[in-house]
């Protein structure tokens, strides 16, 4: 199961990628909301919303990059090189990011 466009062009992702788009939305969008120009009336959500249709090209590749990279459990490499790129992406955006890792353990993007 791929992605699929909706009625409204946005591009829809099936449930079980979900979680994986939220988290990784929230490192490449860095959503420092307190840099983001906003005025009294807009929300968070507002904020969001406008920062990502005014960033959507850079946001769309960020995100290809990062799903061009294999996420298997039983490919460590790739799973380090994922987080290598959320810890750098996280970092780009002034996040205090680090990768936690214990032997025998997938790496943990921390930040």
């Amino acid at each position: 199961m791929g992605a699929a466009v909706n009625d409204e062009g946005l591009v829809c992702y099936p449930n079980f990628l979900s979680r994986r788009l939220t988290l990784v939305s929230v490192a490449l969008l860095g959503l420092p909301f307190f840099l983001i120009p906003s005025t009294a009336a807009q929300t968070p959500s507002q904020a969001a919303d406008n920062y990502t249709a005014a960033h959507r090209p850079e946001l769309v590749q960020q995100f290809s990059e990062l799903l061009s990279i294999p996420n298997v459990a039983a490919d460590p490499a790739n799973l380090k090189r994922n987080a290598d790129l959320l810890v750098a992406k996280l970092r780009e955006r002034g996040v205090d990011s680090q990768l936690l890792s214990v032997a025998g353990g997938p790496s943990v993007v921390y930040g």
